[in-house]
């Protein structure tokens, strides 16, 4: 089996995850701040030491975990009290973030940013949308349907010079890319465990810059004061309940593996591959792909075959080669739009660290059978 979804869940996962996961289950269960011995507590302060080196992070405490990004966005969205408000996000965003937008009982008023046809956004283009109650602005690093990469940092200056909070998707981008959170002027940063840090699902979160920025919307137990039940709106409790000590430890491990190779190879390899998949796929004949030279990607293709559908094309790569990727909208309804993709969506090819180029000529060997089977035997095309 190939495996080219990545950008969806990393496959396989770091080699040193799953012994660190059956260690953690036969340790004696404790609770965070709730006991004398703290092995728990040190291994999601060790969690967070690892990923802030993946955003250049100096304080680890500004990093909070939730279970993923949906649960991240939905506190977000709630904790920064956006009623009667105007918050503008670009058209490149997941439904993670959309629908506790657009689903919130709030009054808020939503500008969507245009993109170009393969999902970039001018940063420029946001200026004339800023309005005297605009609050924030929400920006995707990298889109997970095109795999183009937006200019954060000149977007972050933008939302600075008007003293906007300025939040930023990194669910594709915390592992892919060499970030450094002060450069983007993020007030918060969005990651997940289950993507390019080759860990597993049910964990993800955010680094937030001040805790101020953020009101609490999920309440519940601690470990922390436990006597009062009334917290100060402001208080900076937001990992409620029981953590996911086994998720955190498998992150950690993760993380440990991704750092012991060194950032700057796992990057190298990523674009190394980006490009030889890039180069490949040019060579399909009847291909379309979602892609400009004069823009950055990292790890995600967008393509379609002219003539075929492409949920069809996806079939016949996953029943009779046996080749997985992602077909459709990719929970990012709005960009496909701009890319003149709205009725069939687009398939998706997503790499990892993991990827070996035998992976890509095989995947782009079946794509070229594909094309000469619908040529030679004249199928319909649609």
């Amino acid at each position: 089996m190939i495996y080219l979804n990545n950008a969806a869940t990393s496959f396989p996962k770091a080699p040193n995850i799953i012994s660190s996961i059956e260690e953690s289950l036969q340790k004696i269960p404790v609770g965070q701040f709730r006991s004398s011995e703290n092995s728990e507590s040190n291994i999601i302060k060790e969690c967070k030491f690892n990923l802030s080196k993946f955003i250049k992070n100096k304080d680890c405490n500004k990093i909070f975990f939730t279970s993923g990004a949906t649960e991240s966005f939905n506190l977000i969205v709630n904790g920064l009290e956006l009623n009667n408000s105007h918050v503008i996000v670009s058209a490149t965003e997941h439904n993670s973030l959309l629908r506790p937008l657009f689903n919130s009982k709030d009054n808020i008023e939503i500008s969507v940013i245009p993109c170009n046809n393969v999902g970039y956004i001018n940063p420029l283009d946001i200026v004339g949308m800023i309005k005297d109650n605009t609050k924030a602005i929400f920006i995707n690093h990298i889109s997970n349907v095109t795999g183009v990469i937006q200019d954060v940092s000149k977007i972050g200056e933008i939302a600075k010079k008007n003293n906007l909070i300025y939040v930023v998707d990194g669910s594709q981008s915390c592992g892919c890319l060499d970030i450094d959170i002060e450069k983007t002027y993020a007030d918060i940063f969005v990651f997940t465990s289950h993507k390019a840090l080759l860990s597993i699902s049910g964990l993800g979160g955010f680094y937030l810059k001040d805790n101020n920025l953020l009101a609490l919307s999920k309440y519940g137990g601690t470990g922390k004061d436990s006597s009062s039940l009334i917290l100060e709106k402001y208080s900076g409790e937001f990992e409620v309940g029981t953590q996911n000590i086994v998720a955190i430890t498998a992150l950690k491990h993760s993380c440990d593996y991704l750092l012991n190779i060194q950032l700057s190879t796992v990057y190298d390899n990523l674009r190394n591959m980006y490009q030889y998949l890039l180069n490949q796929l040019f060579l399909v004949k009847n291909i379309k792909l979602y892609y400009d030279y004069n823009f950055e990607f990292c790890s995600i293709i967008s393509f379609n075959i002219v003539g075929i559908k492409a949920s069809e094309v996806a079939y016949i790569l996953t029943n009779s080669y046996d080749i997985i990727l992602r077909v459709g909208l990719h929970c990012a309804p709005l960009i496909h739009k701009y890319i003149n993709t709205e009725n069939d969506g687009t398939l998706r090819v997503s790499i990892s660290y993991f990827t070996q180029y035998t992976d890509i000529d095989e995947f782009v060997r079946a794509l070229n059978d594909i094309v000469n089977s619908y040529v030679n035997e004249e199928y319909e095309y649609y």
